[in-house]
């Protein structure tokens, strides 16, 4: 911090959301940056940037550490003592290359550990299915699918095959929740339709300005009027026979962030390679990796 005037610092000081620091991991290998220190001089200098990180943290903000197993115990020790045990929030499985030189455990992840300044305060960790790698691909894959056998086979051809897809799907990725999106809107997106009753009295609804008339529910009320009239300015009302249902859309699909993480040290290299980089750092981390872990907590 000591290239940051005061005036700054001051600016600064509980308003950043996100601190990720990628230390030497004092593991003896790398050549571009000093990776030997002593245990205890390594974990003294990592401890004193935390506590210096820590002034900066907004009452939300989240700082990542990547590490691994040489010194993962000690860095969570010193952690829970800057942060407080109770604001640990998780520890981050990310995948790496296989090392076929390894005599006895082929090591093929390291970690991110995450601390918040005020657990109670950190917003749920929500993302977009899209920004897991092997999620993105599928629903990628399977949206191109399924819209080119709705254009040139129409709709009924094109449920058929979104059933079949799912069902094999779900069985080779040990996944249910995709057996929702089991509907098409009138240009073959995939969609599910989310039931827009509700607990409550039972009530008719009569909105003839979108034309939508509904006899009560037997034990169950419906959304209310405004809810109705939103989602169809919106587009977002699909019908099942007479009953309206809201449209959420796969590509719009959220999920709790993953503890395990399929970003590859690789794809770092990658990144640098392409700004004609190459070899400037060790183990660079993937671009995508840290804009996954912004997106969690700053939005």
């Amino acid at each position: 911090m000591a290239w940051l005037r005061s005036k700054e610092m001051q600016i600064l000081h509980q308003t950043v959301k996100v601190i990720y620091i990628d230390p030497p991991y004092n593991t003896k290998t790398a050549k571009s940056y000093k990776d030997t220190f002593h245990s205890d001089t390594w974990l003294d200098g990592l401890k004193s940037r935390i506590e210096a990180a820590y002034p900066f943290l907004h009452e939300s903000g989240v700082l990542f550490i990547s590490i691994d197993d040489n010194e993962y115990a000690k860095l969570k020790i010193s952690c829970d003592a800057v942060f407080g045990e109770e604001n640990f929030i998780g520890t981050f499985i990310t995948r790496q290359a296989q090392r076929s030189n390894s005599k006895l455990i082929n090591i093929t992840h390291e970690y991110i550990l995450a601390y918040a300044k005020n657990k109670e305060a950190v917003h749920p960790f929500r993302i977009l299915r899209t920004d897991i790698p092997e999620q993105k691909e599928m629903i990628d894959s399977l949206s191109n699918d399924i819209q080119k056998e709705f254009h040139v086979r129409g709709r009924d051809a094109a449920l058929k095959k979104l059933g079949s897809e799912i069902k094999r799907i779900c069985q080779e990725m040990s996944i249910t929740w995709l057996k929702n999106y089991n509907c098409l809107d009138d240009t073959g997106k995939i969609f599910f339709g989310k039931d827009l009753s509700t607990p409550g009295t039972p009530r008719e609804v009569s909105i003839p300005e979108i034309g939508l008339y509904l006899q009560p529910l037997k034990t169950r009320s419906w959304s209310s009027d405004e809810k109705f009239i939103t989602l169809y300015r919106q587009k977002r009302l699909a019908y099942k026979g007479t009953r309206p249902y809201e449209i959420h859309y796969l590509h719009e699909a959220t999920d709790s962030a993953p503890s395990i993480l399929n970003f590859y040290s690789r794809q770092g290299s990658n990144n640098l390679n392409k700004l004609g980089l190459r070899d400037l750092f060790d183990t660079p981390k993937p671009v995508e990796l840290i804009k996954f872990l912004i997106r969690l907590v700053a939005k």
